[in-house]
């Protein structure tokens, strides 16, 4: 389970501070030109200085004072946690529904069991006879 870092160390802040002055510049560069998303939003000037701010103080306190980073930091977190936590259940939930499902299918309709768990009531035991290895030094050769 991911756990939300609620001490962060000055070297996890100051990566952060300078994390942050790259994604901050970027996304003004993205509301300066208009580009995508932003072209529709009224008020771009607010938004553009709001982002340089958070650059120029994220820069700033990343060399000067990492621990001035922290509230950003925390808050930033405990935004994206629960975004990160629903994503990565869909993620999941669609590599099952969209990959695994279908190959099930196929496999069921085809017959193939590539486990053989097919239950054969004239066997008198499942156990498969296996020839050992011709050597004991490739016990020491695994791959």
């Amino acid at each position: 389970m991911i756990q939300i870092d609620w001490k962060p160390s000055n070297r996890v802040l100051r990566n952060f501070g300078l994390i942050g002055v790259v994604a901050f510049s970027a996304f003004a560069g993205l509301v300066h030109y208009q580009v995508g998303m932003f072209k529709l939003i009224p008020g771009t000037p607010p938004v553009l200085y709001t982002l340089l701010g958070l650059a120029g103080y994220c820069g700033v306190f990343a060399l000067v004072a990492p621990p001035a980073l922290k509230w950003l930091y925390i808050l930033l977190t405990v935004v994206s946690f629960p975004i990160g936590f629903v994503v990565s259940y869909v993620v999941v939930l669609a590599m099952f529904f969209l990959v695994i499902t279908p190959i099930a299918l196929i496999f069921k309709l085809t017959g193939r069991d590539p486990m053989n768990r097919k239950f054969d009531p004239s066997l008198a035991s499942y156990w498969i006879p296996r020839t050992p290895p011709s050597s004991v030094k490739r016990y020491f050769q695994q791959f």
